[in-house]
């Protein structure tokens, strides 16, 4: 009787490392092996500057006006599955191509090759992929240099609205920053605005000086708020005052009342002619809500006669009137506003000069 021999340790070993060493060798092969793959691409052109804002002196760059094009591009790579697939994960769908690295940096339209431009860009150099192909072929984009002008702020405001005064800006002026072909485009008396409208305007209390604050400025008319044009600040504070709707308030009679130094009082004696004690048919014209507090009497206007030592001593016969006392906004007109009046030296001793 034959007996067989059973495999031993050694050979059953053998056979797991052949294996392991096979599915490897087909791992790294196919891994290897060179492949087609499709990606589409967002891409981003950028102004070369580290920041998000372009520098206020450098380049800025755009897809040109008559580039019908909605940014993005279908590219076509070649290689193997493991560089392909660490290039995918680098680029998340996004590749940017910079300014004066990727194409010139003169000012003027440009037509890139974008194959040339990709196979050069910091996302694809040195990935070990190909580019095959890239639709669109070729891109035209327009390059341009970052000025900055000093403008003055305008402040409007709706049609119908009275100010009193004329309403400022602070700061007064702001800085256009803009690629300098769209500078060129404003003249010496180009301004920027700031507008107050309903919203602004509503809450403010007629009459009264007030503040608005962080108003929004607005660019000049036709400006090309596409291509990195901005405003430094871009809000400002506007000081205005709103004209009150006006009224009218007239007062019969207002007594006359006679005002002098105290060290005079006692020196004279003032008798004003009985036709002119009181002022007649004082207009009041003012904000409504003024002339209402002067009706409930919570403010009262007072006619008065102020009268100089100069005057005491020339016996001054004649005064002009004036009305005291008015709210804010609230202006007198006066009729008549001469008073006639006696003046009478009653005392000769002088208290200011006098000794005991």
């Amino acid at each position: 009787m034959v007996s067989r021999a059973r495999p031993g340790r050694t050979t059953i070993r053998t056979l797991v490392v052949v294996t392991v060493l096979a599915a490897l060798a087909w791992a790294l092969a196919e891994s290897q092996t060179i492949q087609t793959e499709p990606l589409s691409l967002q891409l981003v052109l950028a102004d070369g500057s580290e920041g998000v804002t372009a520098r206020e002196d450098g380049p800025v760059v755009r897809v040109a006006p008559d580039q019908d094009w909605g940014g993005q591009v279908e590219v076509t790579i070649a290689g193997s599955a493991a560089l392909t697939d660490t290039l995918k994960d680098r680029l998340l769908g996004l590749v940017t191509l910079a300014v004066g690295a990727n194409f010139p940096s003169e000012p003027g339209v440009h037509e890139i090759d974008l194959r040339e431009a990709l196979r050069g860009s910091e996302s694809f150099r040195g990935s070990g992929v190909t580019i095959e192909s890239v639709s669109p072929a070729r891109l035209r984009v327009e390059v341009g240099q970052l000025g900055v002008r000093e403008l003055p702020v305008a402040v409007r405001v709706p049609d119908g609205v009275e100010l009193d005064g004329v309403p400022a800006a602070t700061p007064t002026t702001v800085r256009f920053i803009a690629p300098r072909s769209v500078l060129d485009e404003y003249g010496p008396s180009a301004v920027v605005s700031a507008e107050l409208g309903e919203r602004e305007l509503g809450p403010l209390v007629p009459g009264r000086a007030e503040t608005v604050r962080n108003v929004a400025v607005r660019l000049p008319p036709g400006t090309d708020l596409g291509w990195s044009t901005r405003l430094d600040p871009a809000r400002v504070d506007v000081s205005v005052t709103v004209r009150s709707k006006s009224s009218t308030l007239t007062i019969p009679t207002m007594p006359v009342q006679v005002r002098m130094s105290p060290t005079e009082a006692g020196r004279w004696s003032i008798e004003i002619d009985q036709a002119d004690q009181d002022l007649i048919d004082v207009v009041l014209t003012g904000p409504q809500e003024q002339l209402d507090r002067i009706r409930r009497r919570e403010i009262r206007p007072a006619a008065e006669i102020v009268l100089s030592f100069e005057d005491l001593e020339a016996g001054l016969e004649t005064a002009r009137a004036r009305v005291v006392d008015l709210p804010a906004g609230v202006r007198a007109e006066i009729p008549n506003d001469a008073v006639r009046l006696t003046i009478t030296r009653v005392s000769q001793d002088d208290p200011a000069v006098s000794g005991p």
